[in-house]
C-alpha cells in the first residue's frame, strides 16, 4: 500500500457512540476501557463501517486498490459526497496514509484533526479500537476522546512497537493513518449539544425576566439532544424533543422546537442554531403550558 506524501484520501463511516447503539456501547466502553470516550471515530470496519456500497464494476477509478484489494477508501471527495447524498448522519473523513510529522496536511477550514489510527495490514482492523487489548505497547489511556492517539510521536512509536512486543499478532504490523473530520457534512452540527446548553441558558434567563408570576424561579434543567431524520424536519419545520423544566428543574417536559426560515435554512446547511434564538428579553418565542408539561419555542 503506497502513496505520495501529499495525497488525501476520503471516506465515510458509520457513528459509534451512546445514541447509535446504546446497549453494545456499554459493553465496548467496558471491553475497551476507554472509559473517557464520547464517541468512536476510527478507521475500523466493524464499528465504524462504510456506509455506502460501491459500484466496484463501474466505479472503480474512485477506489483506492491495495495489494490487488479494493479498499474503503477513495481518491474524489465529491465521489463519496455523492454516494452519501441520502444519508443523513456520518462521518466523513480525511485521511493520509504514512504522514509526516514536518508535513502535517492543514485541512482546517472544513475539516478538524481528530487523531491518527492504526490498521493492521489487512486494512479494516484498527488496532487502537478493536485490537484487543495491548497493554504491552499501549495503554487505553493514551487514546484521546474519540479513541485515537493524540501526538504523533506517541503513535509512530505504538506503530514501532507493535510487531516487537506482538510478533505472533498479525494485526501488530500496522499502517499509520492521519484522520480529520469534516466540521458540517454528515455532522449533527445544527441541533447538537451546544445549541441545546445555549437554548437552556437562555429559557433560564427569560423566565427570570418575566413578569409573570407564575414563571418566577423557573428554570430549565435540560434539553435532550438526538439525531433525527433531516427529511423529516425539513417537511414539518419542527424538532421534537424532552425538556426538563420546572422550580426544581425536573419535571418533564414535551418540548417543540419551531424554525423559522433562518434557523431552517441552517439546519439544511448543518451549521449553528445558536444565534436563531431570540433574545431573553420576553416571552413572545415561548408557548407553555404547565398543567400539560409541554413546551413549544419559536426559532428566528
Amino acid at each position: 500500500m503506497s502513496r505520495k506524501k501529499t495525497e488525501i484520501w476520503f471516506t465515510a463511516r458509520n457513528f459509534y457512540d451512546s445514541e447509535a447503539d446504546p446497549l453494545g456501547w456499554e459493553d465496548y466502553i467496558k471491553m475497551s476501557r476507554l472509559s473517557q470516550l464520547e464517541e468512536l471515530v476510527s478507521l475500523d470496519e466493524v464499528h465504524n463501517a462504510l456506509v455506502f456500497e460501491p459500484d466496484y464494476e463501474t466505479e472503480i477509478e474512485h477506489v483506492v486498490v491495495k495489494g490487488g484489494v479494493e479498499s474503503s477508501f477513495f481518491y474524489s471527495i465529491d465521489y463519496v459526497k455523492e454516494k452519501c447524498k441520502n444519508v443523513d448522519y456520518f462521518n466523513l473523513l480525511a485521511v493520509i496514509l504514512d504522514p509526516s510529522k514536518d508535513q502535517q496536511i492543514q485541512l482546517e477550514r472544513d475539516f478538524e484533526f481528530v487523531g491518527y489510527d492504526l490498521l493492521g495490514a489487512d486494512g479494516d482492523i484498527s488496532v487502537l479500537t478493536n485490537g484487543g487489548g495491548l497493554d504491552l505497547t499501549f495503554h487505553p489511556k493514551e487514546q484521546n476522546l474519540y479513541g485515537l492517539i493524540s501526538d504523533y510521536n506517541n503513535a509512530r512509536k505504538i506503530q514501532i512497537h507493535l510487531p516487537i512486543d506482538y510478533p505472533l499478532n498479525e494485526i501488530a504490523d500496522c499502517y499509520l493513518f492521519e484522520v480529520w473530520r469534516h466540521k458540517f457534512i454528515g455532522r449533527n452540527g445544527s441541533f447538537n449539544n451546544d445549541f441545546c446548553a445555549t437554548l437552556e441558558y437562555h429559557l433560564g434567563v427569560t423566565f427570570e425576566k418575566s413578569s409573570r408570576e407564575e414563571f418566577r424561579g423557573f428554570w430549565c434543567d435540560g434539553i435532550m439532544h438526538r439525531r433525527i431524520a433531516k427529511k423529516l424536519i425539513n417537511d414539518t419545520r419542527l424538532i421534537e424533543t424532552t425538556a426538563w423544566l420546572g422550580k426544581e428543574g425536573q419535571d418533564e417536559y414535551t418540548m417543540t422546537i419551531k424554525l423559522g426560515e433562518k434557523a431552517l435554512s441552517r439546519f439544511a446547511k448543518g451549521t449553528s442554531m445558536i444565534d436563531c434564538i431570540p433574545d431573553s428579553v420576553g416571552m413572545d418565542w415561548i408557548e407553555i403550558d404547565k398543567e400539560k408539561f409541554w413546551i413549544q419555542i419559536h426559532l428566528k
